[in-house]
């Protein structure tokens, strides 16, 4: 007699609706990978292998060419140094590199226009600049202009033009604002002389009349120096804003001037090339090849082609589109030219928008310089007396000295610094690249034998989330709100029931020992005397139910030492009969029929305490069958004879009649195959028998493997010496 080894009651009762679940969770994921992981790695293998050869197969290896400048931080001197911001001054530089200025005249090459990275763009200047990397090298001041291409040679051909237009710009605008500025500056110089030597009489006038002395004979600047210095440093400082703000005027002036005699040359060969590759300009011409090569077919097989009404239609398209294509390349080219110009200026508008805001803050710096001034200048009034208007043009006749002396100091200044280095030089051009920048693109090539790896995973967690098979104990109490009763061993092989067969397997004895752990926790929790009728359904066939059904019967008949019937009420599809190897009819069909009375169709030979009531040989409609009462007296007679009745019925989801026969049973079980059953399905199951009151007790979960019931559960066997 087989031992229950894990015979524990295990019943819990129903646990209320679970929370909905995300639509793919780890779990899934992990059902996905142990259920179709022999399918899916070795698809995923060819896929991704595939993939990564066929991108072995097209790739191109990428060269990266450079070229190198040299942008100073702090522009070299040789007497006065540059305090402007050098920070400002190389972002400028790195932008103007990358600008349409610059790669304008740079594009207008058709060796650069026919780079393969750039010929098929609609905006040429754009791609280019999105494509070029300009870039310090390790902190220093050494800069490098990038590109990388398929074709190394055009690609260095791009970097040296890129770096020579850039250089050559900057030295060209460079030498002429500084030109201007000089002019300008002399200019400035020339026209405050005049002023200057008759503020000089007018003061030595004053000084005579009001002091008797020549100011120019004796140093007043010594006499006067404790009595205002406050106003001296206020004028110090008023002369120096203004000299600096009429120096950046200057410059403002220049450079104006310089932008309104520059002429923006539009890079013609660019402009072209992004006409023709413009989208509508594409589709006009696809559709002139397409007209014309139907038109040539109808020249070739026509008779009389030209009076072809649809030969005709087609050519005055043809030439419609021509005009229209003619038409769109102007106006294309018209309105590539306007957009050039306009960012051409907009790039000089925001030149002198960064000195216009400079020179906003000087005007504020010497307005309040003024206000100041004039107050202390008032004060000094009250304790000078007579000689304040003396003071005052000794006073104006220093600023204006200053302001001279400093617009010299200024045109000397850069006059001088003219012939210091440049700030910015162009190193010797770089060999072209001869070594890719790797020989096989193999994170690309790894990147896609993984997705290819991944696909086929990706699509059976797909197919489980779509179709939520059952994959364990919890997934199927949580999703189908019902206890799990037992976890059924697989059952090794089909065999059939033999009373006196003691030489069985381990797998076997497995699957016997799950069987009467499910009947002892059917029992237990319970009035075990209240159950006579156990029905065994399912949702849809091969879930194991029959199996469950006979093991079942058997196990009760042997746990009580009492008699059992076990009925197979599929007679449909009946398998009870196969499975004990006894005859089919007659049986319940016959019985139901009133061919044949109840205690005829009884097999009693197969054992004394396992009896057998197989499905017969169905004539008619199992609900007609049904349909009388002739069932409900059979189930009445039966609890009266047998201690244990276990019906078998058919499946509840494809045989309603099933739910005719659980409306008799004292406890109802739910047998679900693991990697089979749908929880759906399971879940419908379990709504249709409460709905007839046949509310079922549990769950059963078939096909669970022998390694997987021996870990969770342990095996016990026999000792037979």
């Amino acid at each position: 007699m087989n031992m229950i080894t894990n015979s524990t009651p295990n019943y819990r009762p129903a646990k209320p609706p679970a929370e909905k679940k995300p639509f793919i969770s780890p779990q899934l994921v992990l059902h996905a990978l142990r259920r179709w992981w022999m399918i899916v790695i070795p698809i995923g293998m060819v896929l991704g292998s595939a993939g990564a050869a066929g991108l072995w197969s097209r790739y191109e290896p990428v060269y990266k060419a450079s070229a190198w400048l040299q942008i100073e931080e702090v522009s070299p001197y040789l007497a006065f140094q540059d305090r402007s911001d050098s920070r400002k001054f190389v972002a400028n530089q790195v932008a103007l590199m990358r600008s349409h200025i610059v790669l304008g005249s740079v594009v207008s090459n058709k060796d650069v226009s026919s780079t393969p990275e750039l010929k098929n763009s609609v905006d040429i200047i754009a791609a280019l600049g999105r494509n070029i990397n300009v870039r310090a090298v390790s902190g220093s001041e050494m800069y490098s202009v990038e590109f990388q291409s398929t074709d190394p040679v055009k690609a260095s051909l791009i970097v040296n033009e890129v770096a020579k237009s850039y250089y050559n710009l900057h030295n060209q605008t460079e030498a002429v604002k500084d030109k201007r500025v000089l002019d300008l500056l002399e200019t400035e110089k020339n026209s405050r002389e005049s002023g200057l030597k008759d503020l000089r009489g007018v003061v030595k006038t004053l000084a005579i009349e009001t002091t008797g002395k020549d100011p120019y004979v004796v140093t007043s600047s010594s006499e006067r120096a404790g009595t205002y210095s406050p106003v001296s440093e206020l004028q110090s400082r008023l002369v120096s804003a203004k000299v600096e703000k009429l120096v950046l005027e200057v410059e403002h002036q220049a450079l104006k001037e310089i932008h309104e005699k520059e002429t923006f040359i539009v890079p013609e060969t660019g402009l072209n090339q992004a006409v023709e590759q413009h989208p509508d300009v594409l589709t006009l011409r696809a559709r002139i090849a397409t007209n014309g090569s139907t038109a040539l077919e109808y020249e070739k097989t026509a008779v009389n082609f030209k009076d072809n009404a649809t030969y005709q239609k087609l050519q005055k398209q043809i030439l419609a589109d021509k005009e229209d294509l003619a038409k769109l390349k102007i106006d294309l080219k018209t309105i590539g030219k306007e957009d050039l110009e306009a960012r051409y200026l907009a790039s000089k508008e925001e030149e002198l928008s960064h000195v216009e805001i400079r020179l906003n803050g000087l005007n504020i710096s010497v307005t309040k310089i003024q206000e100041m001034l004039d107050k202390e200048m008032k004060l000094a009034k009250k304790t000078s007396g007579d000689t304040f208007e003396l003071e005052i043009k000794q006073r104006e006749l220093e600023e204006l000295s200053d302001i001279h002396r400093m617009i010299e100091s200024r045109i000397l200044k850069i006059r001088t610094e003219q012939r210091a280095p440049s700030r910015v030089a162009l190193l010797p051009e770089i060999p072209v690249p001869t070594v890719p920048i790797e020989k096989l693109p193999y994170k690309n090539m790894l990147m896609i034998f993984m997705v290819g790896l991944a696909a086929p995973f990706g699509l059976a967690v797909l197919k489980e989330a779509l179709t939520v098979k059952v994959s364990g104990r919890e997934q199927l109490e949580l999703q189908s709100n019902t206890p799990v009763l037992a976890e059924i061993s697989q059952l090794p092989k089909r065999r059939t029931m033999s009373p006196g067969n003691s030489t069985v397997s381990t797998s076997l004895r497995m699957y016997e020992e799950s069987i009467d752990s499910l009947r002892t926790n059917i029992m237990l929790p319970n009035n075990s005397d209240d159950i006579k009728v156990i029905v065994v359904s399912s949702a849809c066939s091969r879930e194991g139910k029959t199996s469950v059904a006979c093991q079942l019967a058997i196990s009760l008949a042997r746990s009580s030492g009492r008699k059992t019937l076990l009925i197979d009420g599929d007679m449909r599809s009946p398998d009870i009969h196969n499975v004990f190897e006894v005859p089919k009819s007659p049986g319940l069909a016959e019985v139901l029929n009133r061919d044949i009375p109840l205690k005829d169709a009884i097999n009693r030979e197969w054992s004394d305490s396992v009896h057998l009531l197989t499905a017969g040989t169905l004539m008619t409609s199992p609900h007609k069958l049904l349909g009388t009462n002739v069932f409900d007296k059979l189930m009445k007679g039966v609890r009266g004879r047998y201690r244990y009745v276990v019906l078998d019925t058919p499946p509840v989801l494809a045989a309603s009649e099933a739910l005719v026969m659980a409306k008799q049973a004292d406890v109802s079980l739910v047998c679900a195959m693991r990697d089979v059953s749908r929880i759906s399905q399971v879940q419908s199951v379990v709504e249709r028998l409460e709905s007839v009151g046949a509310s079922p007790m549990g769950t059963v979960l078939n096909g669970v493997s022998a390694s997987y019931y021996s870990y969770h559960y342990g095996h016990y066997g026999y000792n037979h010496a």
